[in-house]
C-alpha cells in the first residue's frame, strides 16, 4: 500500500501539469493569468515529484526491499519477492527522466526569480 501511496501522491499535480501544458499550446487558453497558474502548478509539481521520487521513495523502498528478502521469504514465495522487488525498483528507476526534468525546473527557478542576479550584485558590492 505504501508503494501505491508514494507512487500516486503526486498524480493530481501531474495531471494538472499535463492539462496546463496542453492549455498553453492553445490560443484560447494561453492568457497571462493561465500562464501564471501553469507556472505555479509546474513549480509545486516539480518540488513534490523530486521530493517523493528522488528522496522519500528510495529511502522507504530500500529498507522495504531488505525486509522482503530477509523476513518476507518465510511467508512469501521467492519468485513473488523477486517479482515485487523488480516492479518496485523498475517503477522508481523509470521515473528518473521525470525526476531529472523536474529538478531542472527547480534549479532554474532562483535565476528566474532574480535571486542569482541579486546575489551577484551583492557580491560585487
Amino acid at each position: 500500500m505504501m508503494c501505491m501511496l508514494l507512487g500516486e501522491c503526486t498524480n493530481p499535480l501531474h495531471n494538472s501539469f499535463f492539462i496546463g501544458e496542453k492549455a498553453m499550446q492553445l490560443a484560447c487558453c494561453n492568457g497571462p493569468m493561465a500562464q501564471q497558474v501553469f507556472r505555479a502548478i509546474e513549480i509545486v509539481f516539480s518540488f513534490s515529484y523530486v521530493a517523493v521520487r528522488g528522496l522519500i521513495a528510495p529511502l522507504f523502498f530500500a529498507p522495504m526491499t531488505w525486509d522482503l528478502w530477509a523476513r518476507g521469504r518465510k511467508h512469501i514465495p521467492i519468485w513473488l519477492v523477486f517479482f515485487w522487488t523488480l516492479l518496485i525498483w523498475s517503477v522508481l528507476i523509470g521515473s528518473w527522466p521525470w525526476t531529472v526534468e523536474c529538478w531542472g525546473v527547480l534549479t532554474k527557478l532562483p535565476a528566474e526569480m532574480g535571486f542569482v542576479e541579486a546575489a551577484r550584485i551583492d557580491k560585487e558590492l
